[in-house]
């Protein structure tokens, strides 16, 4: 398939309009800055969020709380792929059961907003599941262990940090749900059918037949899901997480140094953002050059 050339007409155009949003984003930020009238310091902010700390092992306050989000997200992304996948298998089960209780929980936590959601989940899911589970061993495993706290969590803080990371994966797994759900809908209807006359069961046809199928079609809709997770962690910051914006919010108040600690916090929720967005376009590349 040939690619379409570009007219010089419209390249002219395009810089002209590139040209005048430039010209837009120059008077914003002149005229912010003199509106403002702040004093400025971006040498002293750095110095602030990189000071290393000796209780989190030499590193600053704001790296450390650079790693717990990354932490947070990725648990939270295991959890959520793993029930939001069989959740959407429910979806699309003949069973009324599973279909209308997949389906319950899909229109739920798609409908609350997560603020909400997270609060709700806190203060009254949190601590029926919290029973369940010994967390008097978790924190005695933790105390004393610097390095497994600084890698896992700090025993005073374990709650919370579960707290945060199967809210998030609830809320989540809902969106994976109807991502895996859109995928099996994408497969032929024939694949299945031809799976079942060579006589392979409900899990080998899942496992051989459907799964690879759906995985092509759902990785990059995933890539979006995890790029809301990164953005979803500040909400957990609301119950005593120590995360990035948990830690932003703390310096920017201690050290007047508002703007700039904003403003760096928004840079690196950007490239967490951009490096998960570019990850899942490669890997998307990759497999469509293997198939």
């Amino acid at each position: 398939m040939q690619s379409r050339s570009v007219s010089p007409l419209a390249r002219r155009l395009d810089w002209a309009f590139l040209a005048l949003l430039a010209l837009v984003a120059v008077v914003f930020v002149h005229r912010a800055l003199s509106t403002f009238n702040y004093d400025w310091n971006w040498g002293r902010a750095w110095e602030f969020i990189s000071t290393p700390n000796e209780r989190f092992l030499g590193w600053s306050y704001f790296g450390f709380a650079i790693l717990n989000t990354v932490k947070v997200c990725l648990l939270t992304a295991i959890f959520a792929l793993l029930g939001g996948a069989l959740v959407g298998v429910m979806r699309t089960s003949r069973v009324p059961f599973f279909s209308l209780m997949s389906a319950s929980y899909v229109y739920g936590m798609r409908n609350i907003p997560p603020l909400v959601f997270i609060f709700i989940f806190y203060f009254f899911i949190t601590p029926q599941i919290l029973l369940l589970l010994p967390l008097e061993g978790l924190k005695g495993m933790l105390e004393g262990r610097e390095l497994l706290q600084f890698l896992l969590v700090q025993p005073a803080l374990l709650e919370n940090m579960l707290a945060a990371i199967l809210s998030l994966a609830v809320l989540e797994g809902a969106f994976v749900a109807e991502v895996v759900r859109g995928g099996f809908q994408a497969v032929p209807k024939g694949q299945g059918e031809a799976a079942e006359a060579l006589g392979l069961s409900a899990w080998q046809k899942l496992r051989f037949v459907l799964f690879p199928q759906v995985l092509r079609v759902v990785v990059p809709q995933l890539g979006n899901i995890l790029v809301s997770i990164v953005k979803n962690t500040a909400i957990v910051s609301l119950i005593s997480v120590q995360e990035l914006t948990f830690a932003a919010q703390e310096m920017a108040n201690s050290s007047s140094l508002v703007f700039e600690i904003w403003l760096i916090t928004a840079a690196i929720y950007w490239v967490l953002c951009v490096a998960i967005e570019r990850a899942f376009k490669l890997l998307t590349q990759t497999r469509k050059s293997n198939a």
